[in-house]
């Protein structure tokens, strides 16, 4: 028996709802009887392979293995170093936490999901985690580059009020997992791996399926469906986490810019300790930064391509965008998982003592740390005495 054409079905069922004015909900394949008809594609869990295919191979291994290596690179570093434990590397280490998340997990299953496509073969377990991590890395990666942003305002324009401890920084670092598991626990409930049966395959796919609601339009002449719960979500993960913070975290780097770069204090210029620790803040804020705007550039085409799926593009058009969206999500996805392989450069690029320990793990060598009392002087009896008289 030849496949059903699923065009048709849904025409007579919108040819019912236009003469009766009513609206039967949409389609639910997975429900659909197919045991009677063939499954009409290629049989093979993966599809025949052009050279695009094995460049996508090629480019995503290469992510993931930069990725990999100077993400642990970077919290080897931050382990070990006693010379690079300070509250802006300790958030540096949860970044590359974060994106070792996305490159190990997330970019992996991308990459084979988008192999075996449209099947998916890496069951129910992993239908649900993949997005859930991917919310949780990126969430838990704008609140870090908020919390250094924040960090490096503190320390800047009040150096005397507010004392920033490593205490407090992992307090954050907690907090800041936290927030971002509960704002990503509903990927774990509209995640659903559906299983289609042939008569001759088990078709299965990942798709999420929120709560619908379907009402006929008159003024359309057409049932509309709409997914409130979708739509709130996708709002408020959009501007509450990614634009809102993008914007504060300007404001407060514009701010510090103007404190370091233009204003002077009086005296600044006869005392050089006070230059060289100008020198060293605005180092590490040229870093910051280029952190921030590396993550922008990645992480926005991302943003863009949801935005437009789930605002402007019409719920009663579902299903059919255009030609060019499909490559063009696949491009912004690459590209926002990229991230993860380009952070350790830029610490390493800005970073002397990150580059110096980033060797020493390559070349799997210990680190020898410096000993808290190596400066020490010996204690005679006459720098007893002095000491006493001070």
């Amino acid at each position: 028996m030849s496949l059903p054409n699923i065009d048709i079905i849904e025409s007579l069922i919108e040819k019912k709802n236009l003469s009766q004015q009513t609206c039967e909900p949409p389609i639910d394949i997975s429900s659909f009887n197919f045991t009677d008809y063939d499954y009409q594609r290629t049989h093979g869990i993966f599809r025949d392979f052009n050279l695009k295919e094995y460049c996508k191979i090629f480019f995503s291994l290469f992510v993931i293995l930069i990725s990999v290596i100077g993400n642990i690179g970077v919290l080897f570093s931050s382990t070990f170093n006693r010379s690079i434990r300070h509250t802006i590397h300790i958030y540096l280490s949860n970044l590359a936490i974060a994106d070792l998340f996305i490159s190990i997990f997330c970019m992996t299953v991308f990459l084979i999901n988008n192999l075996t496509d449209p099947l998916f073969i890496l069951g129910p377990i992993v239908c649900k985690l993949n997005a859930f991590v991917q919310m949780t890395s990126l969430t838990s990666s704008v609140l870090t580059l908020s919390a250094i942003s924040c960090d490096r305002f503190i320390a800047i324009m009040y150096p005397l009020r507010v004392r920033v401890t490593k205490q407090r920084t992992k307090a954050v670092i907690t907090v800041i997992w936290i927030i971002s598991i509960l704002v990503s626990t509903p990927f774990l409930f509209v995640r659903k791996h559906l299983q289609i049966k042939w008569r001759n395959f088990i078709e299965t796919n990942c798709q999420e399926v929120w709560p619908g609601h379907t009402v006929y339009d008159p003024e359309k002449e057409r049932c509309i469906t709409t997914y409130p719960g979708k739509k709130y979500y996708y709002t408020f993960v959009t501007i509450a986490l990614f634009f809102l913070p993008i914007i504060i975290m300007t404001t407060a780097y514009v701010l510090i810019i103007w404190k370091l770069w233009i204003t002077k204090l009086p005296g600044e210029s006869n005392a050089a300790s006070i230059c060289a620790q100008h020198r060293a803040k605005k180092k590490v804020i040229k870093m910051a930064c280029i952190v921030l705007l590396v993550f922008v550039c990645c992480w926005a085409p991302l943003q863009i391509t949801l935005i437009y799926s789930e605002f402007f593009h019409s719920p009663s058009e579902r299903g059919q965008l255009p030609g060019w969206f499909r490559q063009a999500s696949y491009l912004a996805i690459f590209v926002a998982y990229s991230n993860s392989a380009i952070n350790p450069i830029i610490y390493g690029g800005f970073d002397k003592t990150f580059r110096q320990a980033f060797g020493t793990f390559i070349s799997c060598h210990s680190f020898n740390p410096v000993p808290r009392v190596i400066h020490e002087r010996p204690k005679t009896l006459e720098n007893s005495g002095k000491v006493r008289a001070l």
